[in-house]
């Protein structure tokens, strides 16, 4: 028996339209293998570059030391932009890694963030294609863990919440991206009590991330890009969540950008 589609024709002939648009198998492959290329550029351009290369890295390893040592990893005496600001559960993270040689800790984070990246794009292929965007490649050389929060309110948006609540104590406004109570909390509950040895680092963040939010230098007050993300929030789509999180980041940076990742996963796919 046929099969009529009773969708209005000017849907149909839209529809229609879209996929004779679509580039052919070949054009996709080669934009796919192209931005794998474009990220290796950028990663050897960074790595020649030695003042660059890992810059995070050596955060995230003076913090464990330092946490270990019993010293506090916040402070203004550093550079802005060698300041620590995430909270104390991160702390306490990088304090159980920082004795680890610097290549494996480099190493380590590099294969996290490539697989969180995968997570966003959903797709291998999909990696390559955001790929062709050189802040990706930069985000991999310098060991920032921007995708690594971009994978995590990735999963939020599909239902699970508890990596999100990680990601918050990072940059807070990934918080937004949680749908859920009981098992966000439970994550928030075991970070807490991971702190307990190091309860007084808690007021030494609060005061780090006071002085530093005191002298932000954001062209947009942090105020009005609140206020935008809670209208975004308000219209209860997923996408709407995803971008509230970037928008609500406290300090927007080139490579904040990298969150919109997260949005990867409600690009339709293309159908064979």
């Amino acid at each position: 028996m046929e099969v009529t589609d009773r969708r209005p024709q000017v849907i149909v002939r839209l529809e229609a339209r879209a996929r004779a648009l679509q580039p052919a198998e070949p054009v996709r492959i080669a934009l796919s293998v192209a931005g794998y290329l474009v990220t290796a550029a950028v990663i050897a351009l960074i790595a020649f570059n030695t003042t660059g290369f890992a810059h995070d890295a050596v955060i995230w390893d003076r913090t464990g030391d330092l946490v270990r040592t019993g010293a506090s990893p916040y402070g203004t005496e550093y550079d802005r932009n060698l300041l620590f600001l995430y909270a104390p559960p991160w702390a306490v993270i990088f304090a159980g890694l920082s004795w680890l040689p610097s290549q494996v800790q480099i190493g380590g984070l590099f294969a996290l963030e490539v697989l969180a990246w995968r997570i966003c794009a959903g797709s291998w292929r999909r990696v390559g294609y955001l790929g062709l965007v050189p802040i990706f490649g930069f985000e991999l050389a310098v060991s920032q863990i921007n995708l690594l929060i971009a994978a995590a309110v990735a999963l939020a948006l599909r239902g699970d919440s508890r990596w999100t609540v990680l990601a918050a104590f990072a940059k807070f406004s990934p918080a937004l991206a949680i749908r859920e109570v009981r098992r966000p909390l439970l994550v928030a509950l075991v970070c807490v009590l991971a702190t307990v040895p190091v309860l007084w680092l808690w007021g030494e963040w609060f005061r780090q991330i006071t002085a530093y939010t005191g002298a932000s230098t954001d062209p947009i007050p942090y105020w009005v890009r609140l206020a935008v993300a809670v209208a975004l929030l308000a219209t209860r789509r997923g996408w709407a969540a995803g971008l509230a999180v970037f928008v609500a980041i406290p300090n927007v940076t080139p490579n904040a950008y990298v969150l919109l990742a997260a949005l990867m996963p409600r690009v339709p796919r293309r159908q064979p």
